[in-house]
């Protein structure tokens, strides 16, 4: 469970509410994508595995198993939630995805002979 975090003290009633939505829209986000990548599948909190979703503190799972995955897993993800964010559905977003992921995998095939150094002189 998280512990409540605390306002500064100069914040108004308003400010504290209106950063108290910021921080919940902004920890749903965080749990949408840890669950979205399913991280709660290799995570060590037993919560999350019982819960078959991300249960715990959804920032550090995200922070922790991110740089895990592959740059075209992280390119595929990125494709999605901004396909997401423009109002799609989420198999229109999905196939947003596959075909960003698609255009990464040619564009790394095209970088290959060059990174081997078959286009060197």
């Amino acid at each position: 469970m998280q512990r409540e975090r605390e306002f500064p003290s100069w914040q108004t009633p308003e400010q504290r509410k209106a950063t108290a939505k910021l921080r919940a829209e902004h920890d749903a986000m965080a749990r949408f994508k840890c669950n979205l990548f399913r991280f709660w599948r290799v995570c060590r909190d037993k919560r999350c595995r019982r819960a078959r979703g991300c249960a715990g503190d959804m920032h550090a799972c995200f922070r922790r198993h991110w740089d895990a995955l592959t740059e075209e897993e992280r390119q595929w993800g990125r494709a999605l939630l901004a396909a997401l964010a423009q109002g799609n559905t989420m198999r229109q977003a999905i196939a947003a995805a596959d075909a960003e992921r698609a255009r990464y995998r040619a564009f790394q095939e095209k970088l290959r002979p060059l990174a081997s150094g078959a286009g060197a002189r």
